[in-house]
């Protein structure tokens, strides 16, 4: 079993709309206005993508043009899908290794198996962690858990 990374890297390279119908559409001109995200004029609603080395690392959640939620992809993985967007082919894990939603975190070990769990607010576009956290070993058992203000 590979070694888990404990860092991420954090390189755009582009950024891509996914659209409804997980239609990809590559997007240059993403604009940010009063703190919300615009696509084609508009308050956008849906996801976007990032990329590094023709490989999806980050997919993140707008609703409305603020972000509440994101899927992130850093670790490698025998199982990738190839995603066409514009003729260009991005690779991207089956499983990401981290999932927010608008009210929750999940994060997953490299056998599939969660690692760390715990719930979310988010403000102004970022997370904030709050209630019990809990984070797991390999095997299961609870390692540790902690608890954070609401």
């Amino acid at each position: 079993m590979k070694k888990f990374k404990k860092y991420i890297v954090f390189s755009l390279v582009s950024l891509l709309v996914i659209s409804c119908g997980n239609n990809l559409v590559h997007e240059d001109s993403v604009d940010m206005k009063s703190a919300k995200m615009i696509f084609e004029g508009k308050v956008y609603s849906g996801e976007v993508a990032e990329t590094r080395k023709g490989k999806i690392t980050n997919i993140d959640v707008y609703e409305d043009g603020i972000k509440n939620g994101f899927k992130r992809y850093y670790r490698d993985s025998n199982e990738q899908s190839d995603i066409e967007i514009n003729g260009k082919t991005y690779k991207i894990s089956d499983e990401p290794e981290t999932v927010v939603t608008s009210t929750k975190l999940e994060q997953y070990f490299e056998d599939g198996s969660l690692k760390v769990t715990g719930s979310v607010r988010w403000e102004n576009n970022k997370m904030i962690r709050i209630g019990t956290w809990t984070q797991y070993d390999l095997d299961g058992n609870v390692k540790d858990t902690k608890e954070f203000d609401n």
